[in-house]
């Protein structure tokens, strides 16, 4: 089965992102997660059940930042080359994910997820997008970021 659920014959399993559904770009960790399963799927590549694990937890705590801290997801792509995922998500807000300092006592709520997505991922890329003066290659989009992690599926 292919990332858009119609069948992937005639596609190499690295021929590039996962191509948006029909509905358009993920709202939420639940849809994220789903698409990230039918992009390993996709993939023809072997996946032991905890880097699978892992990589589902990574897409939902992205995901869920994004929703929660970057004003909505609005961008997403997973692809599987050489037995690593790649996923990226966008979203509005320029600010770098950070992790929360706690001293004994602090019950606020959150401030686990960015922690988690560092320690399990492979490698981390943050890339602002936000708009500049005309001469950048981020130029005319929306302002925001993109995180992209590589996860290695075995």
């Amino acid at each position: 089965m292919s990332a858009t659920g119609h069948g992937g014959a005639g596609r190499s399993p690295t021929d590039g992102w996962s191509p948006p559904f029909a509905d358009g770009i993920p709202v939420g960790a639940a849809d994220v997660r789903q698409r990230v399963r039918l992009a390993l799927l996709d993939s023809g590549e072997h996946c032991d059940q905890r880097p699978r694990e892992d990589a589902l937890l990574v897409a939902s705590e992205l995901a869920t930042n994004a929703v929660r801290h970057g004003g909505g997801i609005t961008g997403f792509q997973a692809r599987v080359v050489g037995g690593v995922l790649v996923l990226a998500i966008s979203d509005r807000v320029d600010d770098t994910p950070r992790t929360l300092r706690r001293l004994p006592g602090d019950h606020r709520p959150g401030g686990y997820g960015w922690p988690i997505i560092q320690r399990l991922a492979r490698g981390v890329v943050v890339e602002p997008r936000g708009r500049t003066n005309g001469t950048g290659p981020y130029d005319g989009g929306p302002a925001g970021k993109t995180i992209t992690v590589t996860l290695p599926l075995s």
